[in-house]
């Protein structure tokens, strides 16, 4: 899926891995704490809730639904010339 423009790549990529990376401090405890208090078989259950709550509004959002579709075959984007460095 080609939606965001190649020059913009490294800063979505950037902004992506701050997002899922900063998660990381607060989510560890309170996945234990569930875990410690609720169980696995519940905490999977409450942890599958929440991604699947998290993909429905994902996909919800009308700028996602609105996008215009990824080119395929002839229109795609022209590839960059090689470079010998």
């Amino acid at each position: 899926m080609t939606l965001v423009p190649n020059e913009l790549l490294g800063r979505v990529g950037s902004a992506s891995m701050t997002v899922s990376w900063g998660v990381l401090p607060p989510g560890s405890p309170g996945v234990g704490y569930l875990l410690a208090e609720a169980g696995p078989v519940a905490a999977v259950l409450v942890l599958s809730a929440v991604m699947l709550v998290t993909a429905v509004a994902a996909t919800s959002n009308p700028s996602v639904r609105a996008a215009p579709p990824a080119p395929t075959g002839d229109h795609a984007a022209p590839e960059h010339p090689k470079r010998d460095h």
